[in-house]
C-alpha cells in the first residue's frame, strides 16, 4: 500500500487544483447530465492532497473527518475517492458504492 501514499503525495495542493480547474460552468453543465443518469448517487471532488502521507499511511475518512491513518490501525476501510483512471486515493470506514 506504499504506492498509495506515493500517489497521494503527487496530487496537487487545493490551491493548485483550483487554479487549473477552468471552464467550470461548461464542465458542471456536462457533468450534471451524467450524474443525473445515475440518480445523483455520485458527486464531484476536486482532486487534491490535504497533507503529505508517510509510507504505510492512507487518507481515511471517519465520519466527517479525513486524516492520515497508519494501515495497521485503519481496520476495515473502503475506497471513497478515485482518480479518473479508477485508482482510489482516499478511503473511508463506511462502505460506499463504486462508481461505474
Amino acid at each position: 500500500m506504499a504506492e498509495v501514499s506515493q500517489l497521494y503525495n503527487k496530487l496537487p495542493t487545493l490551491g493548485d487544483a483550483d487554479d487549473t480547474f477552468v471552464d467550470r460552468d461548461n464542465v458542471f453543465k456536462i457533468l450534471a447530465v451524467l450524474l443525473a443518469e445515475y440518480g445523483n448517487t455520485f458527486g464531484l471532488h476536486l482532486v487534491h492532497s490535504r497533507c503529505k502521507l508517510i509510507e504505510g499511511e492512507i487518507m481515511l475518512q471517519k465520519g466527517n473527518m479525513s486524516q492520515p491513518e497508519k494501515l495497521e490501525n485503519a481496520g476495515v476501510y473502503y475506497p471513497n475517492r478515485w482518480l479518473s483512471g479508477g485508482v482510489p486515493y482516499e478511503f473511508t470506514t463506511k462502505q460506499s458504492p463504486t462508481p461505474p
